[in-house]
Parts: structure tokens; C-alpha cells; sequence
């Protein structure tokens, strides 16, 4: 998707809870700005349209796309490798921005905790949140190749990090997820991808 499209969209959906055009446009800018980054190599615009191309495939399945959908946009807002307050950052970002519409606030509450929830990525009752966490963990699924080039993606944003600390970190990231009973929270995406995702993250190990 280009820029002009993603800007045509996330303006059509957060006019549907304000008529504030400066608001929608400077968050649009902010959001753009963050995801575009020098220091981004994964976590950036394209992860987003990805996660946004599975929101629309899988939008049948989902009761409320559009808590989703600025999850998507806000989840990974601010990025810093050197710190672990990163969701609770790009939490409270949606929250300071939607909190400025008409949406309600439960609905608001959800988006930031779906934010929270990439944390851990654990399993749970709500349907929608466990339709995007396999969103955002769906690259693991992904072919070999693609699944490579993301490894070294991730390796990227990490460049500050010495190999031995990187390993490391990343090890206890891929064991943690391979000792659960399953990676991906929903049936249709275990289906599809959780074979393939332990096959990749088993090789990477």
C-alpha cells in the first residue's frame, strides 16, 4: 500500500469518531514518521500494512475491526531495542489520541490492552485480541526464505547489541515460544501456520 492509500484509510476510519481533520492528519504524520524510522527494519511500515492485509483477509471472523485496526497502527508506535517500556509507550500514545474522539472508552480501554498483550502474546478469552496477537506473530509462519530475511531484519534493529547479548535474548525468545502448547492463539491460524513456525524457529535455534 502506498503512503497516499494508508493515509486515505486510517483518515476514513478515525473520522468516523471525530470531525478534528488536524488531529487525524498530525497523528497520521506522527505514526508515518515512527514506522518510517532509519532504525527500523522490521518494525516498521510494511509489518503494519501486513498486519493490515490480514485484517482486511480475515475482517469475517472479527466483531471489531476497528479496535484492531488502531492496535495495528499504534502497537508498535514507539520502538527502542534498549528499552522494555516500549508498549506501554505506544499504549499510552492511542490512549492520549483516541481518548481525544467520540469512541467509547471500553472500546479505547481494548485498544490499549491489545497493545499490552504483544507483550507476552498469550492465549485468552477474547477472540478478536487473539486474532491480532497471531497477526503480529505470523511471520514466524512465514516460507524460509521470507522467514530469513526477517531474522536478519530483527538482528538489524538490534546492530547496537554484541552478538554473545543478542543470541542470547534471542534464544530465550524462541525457546519461550516453542515450549507452549501452541504459538498461535486460534484455530485458523494454528491450521495454517504453527508447523511451519516451530520448523523455523527450530532451525534458527
Amino acid at each position: 500500500m502506498k503512503t497516499d492509500y494508508l493515509k486515505i484509510i486510517f483518515f476514513k476510519r478515525l473520522s468516523k469518531y471525530t470531525d478534528n481533520k488536524k488531529l487525524i492528519n498530525d497523528t497520521f504524520a506522527d505514526l508515518l514518521n515512527d514506522y518510517t524510522g532509519e532504525k527500523r527494519h522490521y518494525h516498521d511500515l510494511t509489518h503494519v500494512v501486513d498486519l493490515l492485509n490480514l485484517l482486511e483477509a480475515n475482517k469475517f471472523l472479527i466483531g471489531d475491526d476497528d479496535v484492531i485496526f488502531f492496535a495495528i497502527w499504534f502497537h508498535d508506535a514507539i520502538y527502542n531495542t534498549w528499552k522494555t517500556n516500549n508498549e506501554d509507550k505506544s499504549a499510552e500514545m492511542a490512549q492520549n489520541v483516541l481518548s481525544k474522539t467520540s469512541m467509547p472508552p471500553s472500546r479505547i480501554e481494548k485498544v490499549v490492552n491489545y497493545i499490552m498483550a504483544t507483550k507476552t502474546h498469550v492465549s485468552n478469552n477474547d477472540n478478536d485480541l487473539n486474532f491480532f496477537l497471531d497477526f503480529d506473530l505470523s511471520i514466524l509462519g512465514a516460507d524460509e526464505v521470507i522467514y530469513e530475511v526477517y531474522t536478519r531484519q530483527i538482528r538489524e534493529e538490534y546492530n547496537s547489541f554484541i552478538s554473545f547479548n543478542y543470541s542470547r535474548g534471542r534464544k530465550k525468545m524462541l525457546k519461550s515460544l516453542l515450549e507452549r502448547e501452541f504459538i498461535y492463539n486460534t484455530p485458523v491460524f494454528r491450521e495454517k501456520l504453527e508447523a511451519k513456525a516451530r520448523e523455523n524457529m527450530e532451525k534458527e535455534l
